[in-house]
């Protein structure tokens, strides 16, 4: 019991140090480590993917554009473009449903900066849309820090 609670606590520590940084943004601790060993054996993946939470995607995500809010509450949220942008002005939150029935995957979407993508989504709303960038995936949740977001034929 003392071990798996040791081994707890270094778990705790080790994933703070990964998230550790200054005020200038550089960076320290285990992330430093990372980057550094990251450097010498001249891998250009970063810590998280590594670690196997993400993949960069050259291939687009296809879907519709949802309000996942309604989606959530009724089951149903495709919408088009003017409900898309009606939705986004009352701040609801729209996603990427890729797939239909069982199998649909519900994707949040982000600029690869970080920033909400709900705005460039509700403009593309009424057909197919494509996401192109990098998939990350934790605890069940599936979000594309897109590169490109475009109509799809």
């Amino acid at each position: 019991m003392r071990f798996m609670m040791a081994m707890l606590v270094a778990g705790i520590c080790f994933g703070a140090a990964l998230t550790a940084q200054t005020k200038d943004g550089s960076m320290q601790g285990a992330e430093a480590a990372q980057a550094a060993s990251n450097q010498k054996s001249g891998s250009s993946m970063g810590a998280s993917a590594q670690r196997g939470y993400s993949t960069k995607n050259s291939r687009p995500t296809r879907g519709v554009v949802i309000n996942l809010n309604e989606f959530l509450a009724t089951g149903k949220g495709t919408v088009n473009a003017a409900q898309a942008n009606e939705a986004v002005q009352k701040g609801a939150v729209l996603a990427l449903m890729s797939g239909t029935g069982r199998s649909a995957k519900i994707f949040l979407v982000a600029k690869a900066d970080g920033s909400p993508a709900s705005a460039d989504l509700a403009k593309l709303a009424d057909g197919t849309v494509g996401v192109v960038g990098k998939t990350v995936t934790r605890n069940g949740y599936s979000m594309i820090l897109a590169d490109v977001i475009d109509v799809m034929k």
